[in-house]
């Protein structure tokens, strides 16, 4: 059998944001035709402002019965993060909290995730059990809110963007080791981490939710089942990308999954021609933007069984 990753930030799928009919409707028939045509048999899907917008995607798309909306987070813009399957759940959860460390205190502290982390265990018949989780990392946005009100616009900017660099390796190290948790009690035979990282490849977060590479001999036999792989290494080059970032090019959406898929992977990809330029991003009166400013990332595998 074939089994499709793909996994699509909606930019702000919700009423709240788009409030003409009009305007909404038609940015619901987009994103439903992407991902019809992208045919994943899971997607994890970013920026869901409404369990109401979720389910009706799900419903333009039909035939995706398991549907899994994580809670909403505690700040402001109150973005979820959702799962669509194709095949039976036997298993279910969401993590709120990750384990950290801070500078001048030596005990593990649990600090909140920015967006709260669903996952699955999905039931593919003779394929086996499919572990998947959704994630939103922490943006690159300055986080002006945590900064003194005293504080000039660049210290304040500056600050905070360093502030929310920090936050999002530690939430990749905290899931990181959430993960190692869960592979150790062989809940699933194949494991999936799909969703927008605000981070490139090569980043810090990516390596941490992977797996450290540099460990000692006896470490890194131990952890080398632990490993997961960035799907995004097989896409090619050109179309490695699926978000435009001050004019860069960038991969922030990734699927990264445990070896024995990786071992089956026969194609991955973005669907960048999507994307628009900052600049050139058609924003119609009321600032409501029709489209979505991240382009879907995909991965197709070749199971055994």
């Amino acid at each position: 059998m074939r089994l499709k990753l793909a996994t699509f930030n909606l930019n702000n799928l919700g009423r709240a944001d788009v409030p003409d009919p009009g305007h909404y409707s038609a940015k619901l028939e987009y994103l439903a035709e992407v991902l019809r045509r992208i045919n994943a048999d899971v997607i994890v899907v970013n920026e869901v402002r409404e369990a109401e917008s979720f389910e009706e995607l799900a419903g333009l798309l039909g035939g995706y019965s398991t549907r899994f909306l994580g809670d909403a987070p505690a700040d402001r813009r109150s973005v979820r993060t959702g799962i669509l399957a194709r095949f039976e759940n036997s298993a279910q959860g969401q993590w709120h909290d990750y384990p950290a460390v801070l500078p001048g205190r030596p005990e593990l502290v649990k600090l909140r995730f920015s967006r709260p982390v669903p996952w699955l265990r999905l039931e593919m018949g003779g394929a086996g059990r499919v572990f998947v989780a959704g994630v939103h990392l922490k943006s690159w946005r300055a986080a002006n809110e945590d900064m003194p009100e005293g504080e000039t616009l660049r210290r304040r900017s500056l600050l905070g963007r360093s502030l929310a660099s920090a936050v999002r390796s530690a939430e990749a190290a905290g899931l990181r080791c959430l993960l190692d948790g869960i592979m150790d009690t062989g809940l699933a035979d194949h494991y999936a981490v799909m969703g927008d990282f605000n981070d490139r490849l090569d980043s810090n977060a990516v390596v941490f939710v992977c797996g450290l590479e540099d460990e000692d001999a006896g470490e890194l036999k131990l952890n080398e089942v632990r490993r997961l792989y960035p799907a995004g290494w097989w896409a090619g080059e050109g179309r490695r990308f699926s978000y435009v970032r001050h004019g860069r090019r960038e991969l922030f959406d990734h699927i990264l999954v445990s070896r024995g898929l990786s071992l089956g992977l026969v194609a991955a990809g973005a669907e960048s021609q999507l994307l628009e330029p900052v600049h050139a991003r058609r924003y119609d009166e009321g600032g409501q933007y029709g489209r979505s400013d991240h382009a879907p990332a995909w991965a197709e595998f070749r199971m055994s069984g």
